[in-house]
């Protein structure tokens, strides 16, 4: 039977445009984005170009799926060590990247296609970020590709909410009577210890955009994320990021000082009625204040009783996710490989590497001790970080983002 839908691969900026009004009629994640997705396709220098698939009924586009094609590598990794990178072409299709109709019939088309990319654009892999599960396309996918093409690509990872209570004082009461008393104690420690000496301060707009990217940064340097090389960093895409959220009001920075320095951040943002939580970190010193706890509170407490109803935490089941989080769903990542002697390698190797991360769980949790391991390890790539950031080093690199993006 014939299909009333037609498809067409978009793989250039200019031919973006023309979709573009259709593109931000549909949107509703951050980050498919019609101008976040620009600046990322643009300053990410890994990416070749996007590739955009778009569903059309007539000459009227109904549904598009936003990827990007980029050149990279598989990491073979345990834990935090990685063992080995293999290059890879591979389209990446991110989270929320679907927009527009979504039917049993738009998602066959598109899987259809899914296997055209292969040859059209050299490429090693597909890539479907945080897919929901149970969704039609997690269902459509697996039908269409099944074992021999659809790679283990990894657990499933849970993805923590929060409704917003209608106030503070609400928020509160949600909590238990040692939950309340624990996070009262944490300001009163902060008061005891250092009485007038520590502050919280918010960052909204364009211009306190570059101060609150300086303030982060000096905190981040100090992180383990840093030593993974994750995390938040100064660099060009992030403050055009910044500054783009802040131009439209989206942008929610929140730094804690400490005796006049920078101890803690949060980066936040509002899209829709969301507020999303994204980097954090805290400068390891300071750590037995639990000042990245305190610092989530004010962020809380601040938007308790506004439009914002719900609180994205993101990926994972870290501690203060499930402590704060009043619901969750569960995602994974569908990777898709060619029928070819290179695409079978790649399916073996990963799959042998997610099988052999499994099993290190399995292990280490028999005995208890999987979030003690996790620590230690932590603790060990902080060591390994310089003392103290350097501060004219951020200086000069946030002169020079200032005046490559006014």
């Amino acid at each position: 039977m014939t299909s009333r839908f037609k498809l067409k691969v978009i793989t250039s900026l200019t031919g973006l445009e023309t979709l573009r009004p259709f593109w931000e009629s549909v949107q509703w994640h951050w980050s498919a984005d019609y101008e976040f997705f620009r600046i990322f396709v643009q300053t990410r220098k890994e990416i070749l170009s996007p590739c955009v698939l778009v569903v059309s009924e007539g000459e009227k586009p109904v549904a598009l799926l936003a990827g990007r094609l980029e050149q990279a590598d598989m990491s073979i990794s345990l834990g935090y060590v990685t063992l080995a990178r293999i290059p890879v072409r591979q389209v990446i299709f991110m989270e929320g990247g679907f927009m527009g109709q979504k039917s049993e019939e738009i998602w066959s088309l598109l899987a259809g296609s899914l296997q055209q990319l292969f040859r059209g654009q050299q490429a090693n892999r597909i890539i479907l970020e945080q897919v929901k599960i149970g969704s039609v396309e997690q269902q459509v996918v697996q039908r269409a590709f099944g074992r021999r093409q659809l790679s283990v690509s990894g657990d499933e990872v849970e993805h923590w909410l929060m409704r917003m209570p209608a106030n503070w004082d609400a928020f509160l009461k949600n909590r238990s009577k040692k939950h309340r008393y624990w996070l009262k104690r944490m300001v009163t420690v902060l008061d005891r210890e250092f009485a007038g000496q520590w502050s919280i301060k918010k960052f909204t707009t364009g211009s306190e955009a570059a101060d609150f990217a300086q303030a982060a940064e000096q905190v981040s340097s100090k992180t383990y994320q840093r030593g993974l090389g994750v995390g938040f960093q100064l660099q060009g895409e992030t403050m055009r990021r910044l500054q783009l959220e802040a131009d439209q009001g989206r942008f929610r920075g929140y730094i804690l000082f400490i005796q006049g320095e920078p101890r803690a951040f949060w980066y936040c943002f509002v899209y829709g009625s969301t507020l999303y939580l994204g980097a954090t970190g805290y400068d390891p010193a300071f750590r037995n204040y639990e000042v990245g706890t305190v610092l989530l509170m004010r962020v809380f407490q601040d938007h308790c009783g506004t439009d914002i109803e719900t609180v994205d935490f993101g990926l994972g089941d870290a501690g203060y996710k499930q402590r704060f989080g009043s619901e969750k769903y569960s995602q994974t990542s569908l990777c898709i490989l060619p029928r070819t002697v290179r695409g079978f390698a790649l399916n073996m190797l990963q799959s042998a590497n997610v099988y052999a991360i499994k099993s290190a769980k399995a292990f280490l949790g028999r005995f208890g001790v999987i979030q003690w391991v996790k620590t230690r390890w932590r603790r060990k790539i902080e060591r390994k970080l310089p003392i103290q950031a350097d501060a004219e080093s951020d200086h000069a690199q946030l002169e020079t983002e200032r005046k490559a993006n006014p």
